[in-house]
């Protein structure tokens, strides 16, 4: 009896996974912002000049309160997020055909035998 080593191939597949996910990022801006504010001076007025009075001679403070509105301007950070490409992936398959050897042990039966004992055995 004797032994032989045969080599064929089968077809197997591996898997790769390939996951796109979501990376959180907190990005800081630094946005200088203009606001007007009020200030309210008081004046001592110089009772000996009338002519810079606004009310009308002999007349007393006006009896109903009265209501300025003064518009104060300011500046109020605007945020855009817009999505834009920022990389494109190519994912390619090749073939590639590499030589592996095959090392395994066969076993030969050999038989040995003595012609001075099998004499009569004709061969």
């Amino acid at each position: 009896m004797a032994e032989n080593l045969e080599v064929t191939k089968r077809l197997t597949e591996d898997k790769v996974q390939i996951i796109k996910e979501p990376v959180k990022e907190i990005r800081k801006i630094d946005v200088e912002l203009t606001h007007e504010e009020i200030t309210i001076e008081r004046i001592p007025s110089n009772n000996d000049d009338s002519s810079s009075s606004l009310s009308p001679p002999n007349e007393g403070p006006n009896k109903s309160n009265t209501e300025l509105i003064i518009k104060l301007k300011r500046e109020e950070p605007v945020i855009k997020k817009y999505s834009f490409v920022k990389e494109e992936v190519v994912i390619k398959k090749k073939p590639i055909t590499e030589t592996k050897t095959i090392t395994d042990v066969v076993v030969n039966e050999r038989i040995n035998y003595d012609n001075d004992l099998n004499k009569n055995v004709k061969q």
